[in-house]
């Protein structure tokens, strides 16, 4: 008997710890089988600990995930930061914790084994907190465009996301000038736009609408550009990067009662043999039949010579966002 209850303990053990390092995958929202949807990603940078305090008990409240990228350096750092506890309260709760390197350094400022600092051990640290980060996000976009941090990147994550524009492709139909990789996926950064352009609680709301409304000229047949949203603090101190809790509430109110499907970056996948990224289907080793790749971007591995010396689309170029992210 004392046997059988050691391996029964043992056996627990080890699905626990099996869990624990788990891919992530969290599907939100069940994407419906319809065409005309409206599917945002909520994101949020650098580990502010108003983003547990202040935007959960929102997110909470209209039943959405979001990816939190973390600093790992930064983590405990005083008030201002979420401890390590909280995030992994985020992650027990089916939110998705990522990487943001160690420091926050810019990465095109940095020799390649620093580099390689940066992002290996930070993908380390959060394993070390039983976390398996699946995707990466550029500090202040840095290196996003550079061949030799991309491949550090793409050796140690499955995805990575900029900051550099309204929506992210997911077919480029017939524009050979939009391009793109799994390791450059666009990002909106809300509070860079709403810094650059001083804008009131009431005009940043009406440009979030229009931004996660602007995917409906491509969204008309399948979902084939979705906005992937940034914040930083949540918060009513009025500082640079912060939203005022009653804008992310009607923000996030708005999302629920128009109708918006909300994901995490984790529910992005990648289809080595198609060379196509999609949204997950909750399954990632059973390959997605055609007739569902309607959610698919077509996406190019990255290669020195397959990255354009800006790395930016078509798209990207003329919707004049600011590339600062902080």
């Amino acid at each position: 008997m004392k046997r059988l209850f050691t391996l029964l303990a043992s056996l627990v053990m080890t699905m626990a710890l099996v869990g624990s390092f788990s891919s992530n995958v969290y599907a939100s929202q069940q994407l419906p089988n319809n065409s005309n949807q409206k599917v945002v990603i909520l994101t949020f940078d650098d580990g502010y600990k108003s983003q547990y305090s202040n935007a959960k008990p929102t997110l909470d409240k209209y039943g959405f995930k979001a990816t939190f990228y973390i600093v790992c350096n930064y983590v405990g750092n005083g008030d201002n930061r979420m401890t390590w506890e909280e995030i992994k309260s985020l992650r027990q709760e089916g939110h998705d914790i990522a990487s943001h390197t160690m420091n926050h350094d810019d990465l095109s400022k940095l020799p390649p084994q620093t580099v390689e600092y940066e992002v290996a051990q930070s993908k380390q640290c959060l394993f070390d907190q039983g976390i398996n980060p699946k995707s990466f996000a550029y500090p202040f976009n840095g290196g996003s465009d550079d061949p030799t941090v991309l491949n550090i990147v793409a050796s140690h994550y499955d995805l990575a996301r900029t900051a550099t524009g309204p929506l992210t492709f997911l077919s480029c139909g017939d524009d050979s000038e939009c391009t793109t990789n799994k390791y450059s996926i666009m990002g909106w950064s809300h509070d860079s736009e709403k810094k650059n352009n001083a804008y009131n609680d009431q005009q940043m709301l009406d440009r979030f609408v229009q931004v996660v409304n602007s995917q409906n000229e491509y969204n008309t047949n399948g979902v084939n550009a979705v906005p992937i949203l940034i914040w930083h603090k949540i918060d009513n101190t009025n500082e640079e990067y912060s939203t005022s809790m009653d804008l992310f509430e009607a923000e996030m109110k708005y999302l629920y009662d128009n109708g918006f499907t909300v994901l995490t970056m984790a529910d992005l996948v990648y289809d080595e043999g198609s060379t196509y990224l999609k949204i997950s289907d909750g399954n990632d080793n059973v390959p997605i039949p055609a007739t569902e790749r309607d959610f698919a971007a077509k996406i190019n591995d990255v290669d020195e010579d397959s990255i354009p010396d800006n790395a930016r689309s078509k798209e990207e170029a003329e919707s004049g966002i600011s590339t600062e992210e902080f």
